[in-house]
């Protein structure tokens, strides 16, 4: 439940024109005048998270999955364990986005 002030000395700001500028610099580009919000929008397009190969095990997993599964549903899930997942997650994540 969020917090209210009573005390208009102490209130929150009501909109970007009273909010008071942030100076991190999180997307690292060296404009530090820039509001947290942007940096940080910019910021996570920049990051990609990191593909990485499919363990033996994994393989095996998969290749055992993929006769209940579409073609579909098993890419996703392939794309989803490069990025760091794991089997599980994946496959939960595939059948809500896919389906079977």
């Amino acid at each position: 439940m969020p917090y209210h002030y009573s005390n208009k000395k102490n209130a929150m700001p009501q909109n970007k024109k009273n909010a008071k500028p942030d100076f991190l610099d999180l997307d690292k580009d060296g404009d530090k005048k820039e509001p947290m919000k942007k940096a940080a929008r910019e910021a996570k397009g920049k990051a990609k998270p990191k593909i990485k190969k499919l363990t033996a095990r994994q393989e095996a997993a998969l290749e055992k999955h993929k006769v209940h599964h579409t073609a579909k549903h098993m890419a996703m899930m392939r794309r989803l364990m490069r990025g760091g997942m794991t089997f599980t997650e994946s496959h939960k994540m595939s059948m809500k986005e896919v389906g079977k």
